[in-house]
């Protein structure tokens, strides 16, 4: 069996992998709530945000590897995400608003402080989640973001699902999909894009902004980039941030 399949094969492990992850979550959450999370203002914090039909326990993986390291992790809980993506982006400014408050009352400090040592990384419609936050919620456009496999430019799959609205979004002309692109022109961001050399659901152009740093990694597909994470990018990415 040659490479590609190899690849195909352990991508389609993930993606059933995900899809079990997403159901476990009816009944049990396996990762900690990141309400229930506090930051740390003397390790990297990074706020996991997942994707289309995700829910906190598709991260598992990448929320013990990134802990292994030494980071701060916290997951929110923003829903089942396949409803529309400007519900979930105000939840996640609404969960940025609680962590801002918790770190006043107890250190006396807010998020904007921490610099480099706040991150917000999205995989895929979490890249969008985040950055359409920021485009809402502008007091959060300086925290770091970094996108995993996100179709910010959107992805023509997305035209054949056309009955579900955060689809719809993800679809190229789309009206969010231009806002976004439009404030990141207006607002550049502190962003680094991670994507794979080759994705299924996203085109390869479809996942950077040009200008902006990108990492190529060579591990797999869409649902690769979250269960065989590129855990030493990320470092480096961190690295050179600080």
């Amino acid at each position: 069996m040659g490479l590609l399949q190899l690849g195909l094969v352990q991508e389609l492990f993930y993606m059933i992998y995900f899809h079990v992850l997403v159901v476990s979550n009816v009944f049990k959450s396996i990762v900690p709530d990141g309400k229930n999370i506090p930051i740390n203002p003397q390790k990297t914090n990074v706020v996991l945000v997942y994707g289309y039909t995700g829910t906190p326990n598709t991260f598992i993986t990448m929320e013990k590897k990134l802990k292994e390291k030494g980071y701060n992790v916290l997951i929110p809980d923003i829903g089942w995400a396949v409803g529309d993506i400007n519900d979930f982006s105000d939840k996640l400014a609404r969960f940025l608003d609680e962590k801002d408050e918790e770190l006043r009352v107890c250190c006396g400090m807010r998020l904007a402080d921490l610099g480099n040592k706040f991150v917000l990384l999205g995989h895929s419609m979490g890249g969008l989640i985040v950055l359409n936050a920021q485009r809402r919620h502008p007091e959060y456009v300086g925290f770091p973001v970094i996108t995993m496999g996100s179709p910010i430019r959107g992805t023509w799959l997305a035209y054949f699902e056309p009955w579900s609205t955060a689809v719809r979004e993800m679809q190229p002309r789309s009206s969010l999909i231009k806002s976004i692109r439009q404030d990141v022109m207006l607002h550049p961001r502190k962003m680094t894009h991670i994507r794979g050399s080759w994705d299924e659901l996203v085109p390869y152009n479809n996942s950077a902004f040009d200008g902006y740093p990108v990492f190529t990694v060579y591990r797999g597909g869409h649902a690769a980039l979250i269960y065989n994470p590129p855990i030493e990018e990320l470092f480096y990415i961190f690295n050179q941030s600080r």
